[in-house]
């Protein structure tokens, strides 16, 4: 059993995001409330194992931290500029990153990786629709899934392994998605948040889908075609886009 310390993420951590339902501000579990399946939304801890095996772990921006959860200088964690951060159970920790902990860990982004992210789907998307003039041009007709378009990928866009490229045809045209797998957003769902950390985007030419257009509040401007268009992740079981 261990002391597991969520407060070592508030050091200089700054404002979060306002609309996104992240751990609560000053949420400390001591020895005696370690987390239950039932607040992890996931099974109990692991059972049998490398005995030496970390209890938890911070992952920030993709990478594991060094060391037990517990065991990390406030001053180090509190240097990074955090976006957002969430608790997640081993699980899809193990799945997604490749680091095996006994009970649960952190996941964190700071705000100039995610803004990066955001910047490389944006980029991605550019290319689609480059590519889809291309086909257009060469077949009179757009591509009605990536496979149609052997050169395009996410591999040239540094963007996270569990990120997928979407691709469909419309009434008069296309649309397109780069952002989080469905596998991916669902720990945050069971986590009961709204929005996954990292962005989704989505492109288009003819009319706008309905996802893209439910997705845009009040006062904001349409959806434009061809123009792409990031917004925060909805987690699975959302009615508005992914």
């Amino acid at each position: 059993m261990f002391v597991f310390v969520a407060a070592v993420l508030l050091a200089g951590s700054g404002t979060f995001l306002s609309s996104s339902p992240l751990t609560p501000v000053g949420t400390v579990f001591s020895a005696d409330e370690m987390p239950t399946g039932d607040v992890l939304k996931c099974s109990s801890g692991r059972s049998g194992g490398d005995p030496d095996m970390r209890e938890a772990v911070l992952i920030v921006d993709g990478e594991a931290l060094p060391g037990e959860l517990e065991e990390l200088d406030p001053t180090t964690v509190g240097s990074y500029d955090l976006s957002s951060y969430e608790l997640v159970c081993w699980q899809w920790i193990e799945t997604y990153y490749g680091v095996q902990v006994r009970y649960a860990g952190y996941v964190a982004y700071t705000r100039g990786y995610v803004e990066r992210i955001r910047t490389n789907g944006t980029r991605a998307l550019e290319a689609v629709i480059a590519a889809q003039d291309r086909h257009m041009d060469d077949h009179g007709a757009y591509a009605g899934s990536v496979e149609e378009l052997p050169d395009l990928g996410l591999s040239d866009y540094d963007l996270p392994g569990f990120f997928e490229l979407t691709l469909e045809r419309t009434n008069g045209g296309w649309s397109a998605r780069v952002g989080p797998t469905a596998g991916w957003l669902a720990e945050f769902e069971r986590r009961g948040s709204r929005y996954g950390p990292l962005d989704t985007c989505r492109a288009f030419s003819g009319s706008a889908p309905e996802q893209l257009e439910s997705a845009v509040g009040e006062g904001e401007p349409a959806p434009r075609e061809r123009q792409p268009l990031c917004s925060w992740s909805r987690t699975v079981g959302s009615s508005r886009w992914r």
